[in-house]
């Protein structure tokens, strides 16, 4: 290990100066904004699904279409829970393409 203590981290001048920026201050606003939501949707439907087999496993056993029932539709429905939020990160991170573009070119900037 060396001489200086594990637990001071000496950060680069430039990443320093690049998180002190209006913009890296949006994206990461606009970031936790999206994985907080997105995370307590995918929660919500988790728990629900958790509460609906153990408390109302009467309900998730009817028959909808032979041997499917609501219990099969409603854990695969967690499925498709999960790919809608990986398809709205994507639509997100595109959308933020142009701010990080934009903080890249003033940490290029600032390098030189």
């Amino acid at each position: 290990m060396s001489s200086q203590d594990a637990s001071v981290v000496r950060a680069d001048p430039s990443v320093v100066d690049l998180r002190a920026t209006p913009e890296f201050t949006e994206l990461r606003k606009r970031s936790r904004n999206f994985t907080f939501t997105a995370g307590a949707v995918v929660w919500v439907w988790a728990i629900l699904l958790f509460w609906a087999v153990g408390y109302a496993p009467k309900m998730m056993a009817v028959s909808v279409i032979g041997p499917i029932n609501l219990g099969f539709i409603f854990v695969w429905s967690q499925v498709f829970v999960a790919l809608i939020v990986a398809v709205m990160f994507v639509r997100h991170s595109r959308a933020n393409e142009a701010l990080i573009a934009k903080m890249r070119q003033s940490a290029v900037k600032g390098e030189k």
